[in-house]
Order: C-alpha cells, then sequence, then structure tokens
C-alpha cells in the first residue's frame, strides 16, 4: 500500500522505517517527523504495521513524500530498500537519512551538527559506531552524501538485500556489512560520537585490541547520560530508557518528563 507520493521538495532524503506492534504511530515517531520536515527533509515512511488505519497516515500527510505499508518481513533493511525504490529520482539528492524509530529524535536542535558532519566531508556518517566483531557505524541513524548516493556501490548494496528472519545475520550481513563495504570502495565515513572519545571521557584505555571487551562490559546503553550531557547527543535509544525508568535510576524521570513535553513541540528546537 502507498499513498501520496509527491514530487521532490528538498534536497534532502529521508527514509524512516517504522513498526508498532499496537498499529499505531506514537506521537514520539509524529514529533520526529515533525522535525525532519522542518529540517527540510523529504520524508519516506515505511512501516510494517500491516493494519495502520488510513486516518492515522493521513494525519501526517502534509509531511511526508511518501507513506508506505508493507508485509512485516525484513526488518528496516528491507524497509530502506522498499522507501528508496519508490523513489525513482533518489539520486538527484544531496544526502539520504536512513533512520529507524527506536530512537528519540531530536533531543536538541540537529541543525548544528548536521553543519558540523556537512564539514567533515565523509561519504557517510552515523551517530555512533562499535568495534564489536568488526567495526561499524550503527544503524539506527545513516547518512549519505551525494558521491556515495550516485554509485553503483549503494545501489548494489540495496539490491543484493534480501529477506533475512535471523536478526544477528541481518546484523552481520547488513549492519555491519554497510560501513566494511564503502570503506573497502574507498569512501570515508565519520561518527558524530566516536566510542573511542566516549571511552577517553570516562577514562578508559582504549588500546585496539582492547576495544571489543571494553564495550562489552561498557556499551552505549551505560552511559546514555554521559552522551546526552558532555557528547550533546541529539538523540537516545527508547529501549535504554525503559530499561532505566524501571530500574528508576537518578535523572531518568526528569529526562522521561522532558521527552513528554518534546513530543508537543510543533517549532523546531531552538527557533
Amino acid at each position: 500500500y502507498t499513498n501520496y507520493q509527491n514530487k521532490k521538495k528538498n534536497n534532502k532524503l529521508c527514509i524512516l522505517s517504522h513498526y508498532n506492534k499496537n498499529q499505531a504511530i506514537e506521537d514520539y515517531v509524529k514529533y520526529m517527523i515533525k522535525q525532519l520536515y522542518k529540517l527540510k527533509f523529504d520524508i519516506v515512511f515505511v512501516s510494517t504495521s500491516e493494519n495502520i488505519s488510513s486516518v492515522k497516515l493521513d494525519s501526517l500527510k502534509n509531511y511526508l513524500h511518501t507513506s508506505i505499508i508493507r508485509k512485516n518481513l525484513g526488518y528496516d533493511f528491507i524497509s530502506w530498500k522498499t522507501g528508496l525504490s519508490f523513489v525513482k529520482d533518489y539520486k538527484k539528492y544531496e544526502s539520504i537519512l536512513h533512520i529507524n524509530d527506536s530512537i528519540f529524535f531530536p533531543l536538541v536542535n540537529p541543525k548544528k551538527i548536521f553543519k558540523k558532519m556537512n564539514k567533515n566531508k565523509v561519504d557517510f556518517w552515523g551517530m555512533t559506531d562499535s568495534f564489536k566483531e568488526t567495526y561499524h557505524i550503527e544503524s539506527f541513524f545513516w547518512v549519505v552524501n551525494k558521491e556515495l548516493i550516485q554509485s553503483d556501490v549503494y545501489k548494489d548494496f540495496w539490491n543484493s538485500c534480501t529477506i533475512l528472519e535471523n536478526k544477528n545475520q541481518i546484523i552481520k550481513n547488513y549492519e555491519m556489512g554497510f560501513a566494511n563495504l564503502f570503506i573497502n570502495h574507498g569512501y570515508k565515513c565519520s561518527t558524530y560520537i566516536p566510542i573511542k572519545q566516549v571511552l577517553k571521557k570516562i577514562k578508559l584505555s582504549f588500546k585496539e585490541n582492547s576495544l571489543e571487551n571494553l564495550e562489552q562490559k561498557r556499551s552505549f546503553n551505560l552511559f546514555w547520560d554521559l552522551i546526552i550531557k558532555k557528547f550533546n547527543a541529539p538523540f537516545i535509544k527508547l529501549f535504554d530508557l525503559l530499561i532505566y525508568r524501571i530500574k528508576h535510576l537518578p535523572g531518568c524521570a526528569h529526562l522521561w518528563t522532558l521527552l513528554i513535553d518534546l513530543t508537543h513541540r510543533d517549532h523546531l528546537l531552538g527557533e
């Protein structure tokens, strides 16, 4: 099912992968869409909530380039592949953001973040990276820039994506494979919050051969408050927030209240 395929308006494209077991579009997702729209993205919304109502979708039609409902198979990568396939002129965009609804975004106005990362003149970047098993950029937030967008290797990557039901295989083949494939073809990558900087901040040594062990003990999940306060992270993983809220850790109640307040704002943060 697809609806309101609009013409290209902006020079940035966003493909948002969504799933909700209750067939709902939650307030934080609506907030994300509205903020991305104000950041001048053409937004393709791809949901695997197969029974979501057209009324719920229509409430967002003014913000969307295209909405797609597909079968719940293949996780984010098939949603991103599907979304891209409906944008025939995707190569005309300066950048493409691949994002999913596992995060609350943005916590702060991300304009400065995009500006900073654009100055780095890389071909693709993400919010966070990891050395678990092999170096990769975590896939909840990927930005690909023009030279890579127009390449055959980018097109071939998405053409090669098939429906895999084993989540570990998806992570290995696609999340871990994405960065390494493009790096091996000579493209440059970067992250807004490199894991090495975070480990340095908490005074952990980071010899190359110990990075994986350090991450197993000190993953981003364990210091989400640090990356928000010290690194100005514009996101939080919702699963992490839920776990820490259940554990009643200090500061979590305040953050939860802040997120609820943010979802009811219509203006772009900081404006």
